[in-house]
């Protein structure tokens, strides 16, 4: 038989962090054993009490080992041998804070160690027979909500709290499990965006609240069972290692949204979507093309179990909305499988003409207590456009001058029965000018785009009237006596309707008297060197503007006291610019051509002012704005262009710029000139008819 000393110990308590370590070696001539504890530095003791400080608390690392020997035993042996068995065990913990009191117990024969855990705490995992140093409780407020608006936030609070059996505080791991959210709801925590795990820190039992936020995915509308935990991050790790023999300790919630959907939304497609208005004309056919493109092509109108209908709908002048109709019944639309729906509407019944309204609406049924009108219809944006189907006709049978002479001032023009289509140059229409002077010499014919600097066209946008401008390069002297000739064609409404008629009417122009014209001018600009405009102010005792205004007086011959310098302003070449203006004052100064035409003289030719007049003479006169008003007509102020009429005002290179105002957006449109045959001297209309 073999002889086993045995030792028995009534407990062994140690600590996680430090080694436990025992050996005996049993013989057939003698009995021997050594017990050692030692930390995993292999330092030995005979009674080792350790303290270590983890994150700021102090846990205590304490071994103990109580016992005695006690053996009996018959001697043997095998062939003059010695025959003899090592027994050994080894106690450890890695997780410091773990504390455990192990009952070990010798087998009599073979002294191999029996072990019993009697008390102590652990974790990672939580031995049996200890208490338990982990243990979280996970809660969501509310776990469901609905009616969230779809482009708002669901907001929840999520609670945990720490309720481990021991005192000191604990990391657990946030887990959101993403394979519970196939819809793509977007998580936020505490404002950060949230997916797979985040590490939270929680005091013992004091509950620590986190705010969830979640947005709307692309496509869902509902989101339900999306699962969240609280785990143990060693345990964690010990399951996925399939180390540890249950589940690892956690608590977990599940919650969900619905996001209230919105009733189909939908945008202006096709020729609606491109033109910012629509027009039915005497052209037009019957029906009318309706095109919308669904906002959210992943989303089918039909998809909301709220659907109910998609319909086209108009609004006659002064009427309310109604449904457009579609082959005899309402103009519902259906959506493809692109998310475009288009449909043909009835407007042959559209006989009262003036300005339409369309739109497309949806309905879906309504939920009770939501009034928001997006979630249960929508409208595109009103599309507004005229029903005309008649072309514009003159109204009454005379164009303006009406009195078939023209004096300056006068306004020529023609009314339609309705606005007209202000912007000429962007379709086909057609205007000239026949000029027939006095004493027989050559009639002169002028197209308004290809000749502007000679006949002008004048609308406003809204207007019924077409108005007519001589241009800058007449002059009215040579034409006083002689008569001209218009003629338009090609005149289009607001729906387009052209009236292709070719309209022609003649006038004579008056004989004025040009010497009891008076004239004033304003915004004239004056250019000089900011050196010279200096030099000025430093030699004279007298202001700028006094200086200034004197001097223009001299040179046109007129009181100082109706010049006033308006503004100076400096430009990058370092060069000043001196507005000025000249009060009109009727018999005085520029009150007769030749007073007038002594500054237009200067204009031309800077070289013959005087050198004395040193501020003229270092500058250039550069623009103005003129008014005039004839003696015998007092009231009236005629424009800068009946002025250049009359004064025969070259435009090119002489320094003066009339500033004309021309309505409309101008487009390149190349032009045939039109032969106008002579009518007689009047304002009568000649309609013509097609040419």
């Amino acid at each position: 038989s073999t002889c086993a000393s045995t030792p028995t110990f009534d407990s062994i308590s140690f600590s996680g962090g430090l080694t436990y370590s025992y050996t005996t070696k049993l013989t057939n001539s003698a009995q021997s054993g050594t017990i050692e504890w030692k930390d995993d530095s292999g330092q030995a003791g005979s009674h080792i009490v350790t303290e270590l400080n983890v994150a700021g608390i102090t846990l205590g690392a304490d071994i103990r080992a109580f016992g005695s020997w006690s053996s009996t035993c018959d001697e043997t042996t095998l062939g003059g041998q010695d025959i003899y068995t090592s027994v050994g065990f080894v106690l450890k913990d890695d997780d410091i804070g773990d504390k455990f009191n192990v009952k070990v117990y010798a087998h009599r024969l073979y002294g191999t160690p029996l072990f019993v855990t009697s008390s102590g705490e652990s974790m990672c995992p939580n031995e049996p027979n200890t208490l338990q140093r982990q243990r979280v409780e996970a809660i969501i407020d509310p776990p469901y909500l609905r009616n969230i608006q779809p482009d708002h936030q669901a907001v929840f609070t999520i609670n945990l709290t720490h309720i481990g059996d021991t005192m000191e505080p604990m990391i657990y791991d946030l887990w959101f499990d993403e394979s519970t959210n196939p819809g793509g709801l977007h998580l936020s925590l505490d404002g950060s965006p949230y997916s797979g795990t985040r590490s939270i820190y929680l005091l013992h039992g004091i509950t620590t609240s986190l705010t969830l936020t979640a947005t709307r995915g692309p496509v869902y509308y509902q989101y339900d069972d999306i699962s969240i935990a609280a785990y143990s991050p060693c345990e964690t790790a010990l399951a996925s290692a399939n180390a540890l023999y249950r589940d690892a300790i956690a608590d977990g919630f599940t919650f969900g949204v619905e996001y209230l959907r919105l009733c189909a939304q939908f945008d202006w497609s096709g020729i609606m979507a491109s033109e910012p208005t629509f027009a039915i004309n005497s052209q037009s056919p019957s029906t009318m093309r309706i095109q919308v493109k669904n906002r959210d092509p992943n989303s089918p109108w039909t998809s909301n179990p709220r659907f109910k209908w998609v319909v086209v709908q108009y609004q006659e002048p002064g009427r309310t909305w109604r449904d457009a109709i579609s082959n005899g019944s309402s103009a519902h639309m259906v959506e493809n499988s692109l998310g475009l729906s288009s449909i043909e509407i009835d407007i042959s019944q559209w006989t009262l003409e003036g300005e339409y309204q369309i739109r497309v609406q949806s309905a879906c049924e309504r939920i009770a207590g939501v009034d928001d009108e997006a979630i249960n219809s929508f409208s595109t944006p009103i599309k507004k456009g005229r029903v005309d189907r008649s072309i514009p006709q003159i109204w009454g049978r005379y164009a303006q001058p009406s009195d078939g002479l023209y004096s300056p001032g006068d306004v020529i023009s023609i009314t339609f029965d309705e606005p007209i289509d202000y912007n000429v140059r962007s379709y086909p229409f057609e205007a000239v000018l026949k000029v027939n002077p006095p004493n027989n010499h050559s009639a002169q014919i002028y197209d308004y785009v290809e000749d502007a600097s000679y006949f002008k066209v004048k609308t406003i946008e809204g207007s019924d009237t077409i108005k007519f401008e001589f241009g800058t390069n007449f002059r009215y002297s040579e034409m006083i006596g002689g008569n001209a000739t218009i003629a338009i064609r090609n005149v289009r409404d607001l729906a387009w309707n052209v009236n292709p008629s070719v309209m022609i009417w003649t006038f004579g122009i008056e004989t004025v008297n040009l010497g009891s014209i008076a004239v004033s001018i304003e915004n004239f600009a004056f250019a000089m060197s900011l050196s010279e405009y200096l030099a000025v102010r430093s030699r004279s005792d007298v202001t700028f503007e006094e200086k200034f205004c004197q001097q223009f007086s001299d040179l046109v011959g007129i009181e100082s006291s109706r010049c006033h310098v308006e503004s100076y302003a400096e430009t990058p070449n370092a060069t000043l610019m001196v507005t000025f203006s000249i009060s009109e004052s009727e018999g005085v100064g520029l009150s007769s051509v030749a007073a007038y035409e002594k500054l237009v003289d200067y204009i031309e030719n800077p070289d013959t002012i005087p050198e004395s007049l040193h501020v003229f003479a270092s500058g250039d006169l550069c623009s103005s704005t003129y008014k005039i008003k004839p003696a015998e007509h007092t009231s009236d102020t005629l424009s800068s262009a009946h002025l250049a009429m009359q004064y025969g005002l070259i435009g090119g290179g002489v320094g003066l710029f009339v500033l004309l105002m021309v309505g409309g957006i101008v487009f390149l449109i190349i032009r045939r000139r039109k032969q106008l045959q002579d009518t007689t001297t009047s304002v009568e209309l000649d309609i013509v008819g097609t040419q």
